[in-house]
């Protein structure tokens, strides 16, 4: 695979592990869920946008799978389509994982 460009290559490395952990996830496996859901009371979608490097920074220091459910003001989805992990992307969505909404909405 070819190098991303115009990013760090910790972060490189980091969409390559997050690819190969969301295709073969373990027991082991870890994730961190940044969540926003109805009835909580969370930023406005701009100040959550501006924390997206920190979590990656986190999610890669810690080894965890990054994974966002955001319902308010909308579902995520509605704003940003994950690109295909095929071509470099990173599929933050929690569709698709052992993490049911039973542990997003109790943790």
């Amino acid at each position: 695979r070819k190098h991303r460009e115009n990013i760090p290559s910790w972060m490189d490395a980091y969409f390559d592990w997050h690819a190969e952990q969301r295709l073969h996830p373990t027991n082991e496996t870890q994730y961190v869920v940044i969540r926003c859901l109805y009835g909580e009371k969370c930023q406005g979608l701009t100040d959550r946008m501006k924390t997206l490097p920190y979590y990656l920074l986190l999610a890669n220091a810690t080894r965890r799978v990054l994974l966002f459910s955001w319902e308010k003001p909308a579902s995520l989805e509605e704003f940003l389509v994950p690109p295909d992990t095929d071509k470099g992307g990173l599929d933050w969505r929690v569709q698709g994982t052992p993490v049911t909404k039973d542990e997003i909405h109790n943790n």
